[in-house]
């Protein structure tokens, strides 16, 4: 009878100590999922909280970006692009000995450089067009048009480099584009490149005996700054005679 009272309760030890480990284990299982989902929880929120932190940051760039060329704009003077420039009250340059004349805003200057910007490819000149007073118009103190006569011996004539460029284009070895004009009477050949070293535009007019050439380039601002004045430099080109 003890026997049996014995194995009695050594069968009950073992049945309260299975049930205590199950219970134990299905606890800890439990502990475990609950971490793990508050873990994805957390994980998710604090991918909402970049994804929206990077949004603004992105809004605040945009704004920032855009707040850059309104400032820009006042500070310079500069009209927007989808204003008309009014050239009424432009200045003409006139060159009695290639008989040529240009038109230029009024509060800009012409001066002739010759001897301090050598270049192979100017016959005669060059002529720097740029605004007389820069001061506090962050943007423009290194804006400028260069004029001058075409060195065909260098270069060849306009024909051969509007060819040699409108390749170079269609083959992608350098973006850009290239369009044929004419302006009072006169053939123009315009390009313009896209390059690492710089963005350009330049103008080829057919005068006379001789060939001008008009280059627009920058190599220390953004596209934008470029796309900003080449309505102003095609003003001046397209008003060759």
């Amino acid at each position: 009878m003890i026997n049996n009272q014995e194995n009695f309760n050594k069968s009950k030890s073992n049945f309260m100590s299975k049930r205590n480990l199950i219970i134990g284990s299905i606890v800890l299982i439990a502990l475990a999922g609950g971490i793990v989902l508050w873990n994805q929880k957390n994980s998710q929120q604090d991918t909402k909280q970049q994804a929206k932190k990077e949004v603004v940051e992105q809004t605040q760039g945009q704004k920032t970006i855009q707040e850059q060329r309104d400032n820009q704009n006042q500070t310079s003077g500069e009209l927007k692009p989808e204003e008309k420039i009014d050239t009424s009250n432009w200045k003409t340059y006139r060159n009695e000995r290639y008989g040529f004349s240009f038109k230029y805003p009024k509060d800009w200057k012409v001066e002739n450089i010759k001897g301090r910007y050598p270049a192979p490819i100017y016959k005669e000149f060059p002529l720097i067009l740029s605004p007389i007073n820069t001061n506090n118009k962050k943007g423009l103190e290194k804006l400028h048009f260069i004029i001058g006569i075409l060195n065909n011996e260098a270069l060849g004539t306009p024909e051969d480099i509007f060819k040699k460029a409108s390749e170079n284009i269609s083959k992608k070895i350098v973006n850009g584009k290239t369009e044929k004009l004419m302006t009072n009477g006169l053939q123009v050949y315009y390009i313009i490149r896209d390059k690492k070293e710089y963005k350009d535009a330049e103008y080829y007019i057919i005068h006379n005996k001789e060939n001008i050439i008009m280059q627009f380039r920058v190599t220390d601002y953004n596209e934008y700054y470029l796309d900003r004045w080449l309505p102003y430099f095609r003003e001046v080109a397209l008003s060759v005679k």
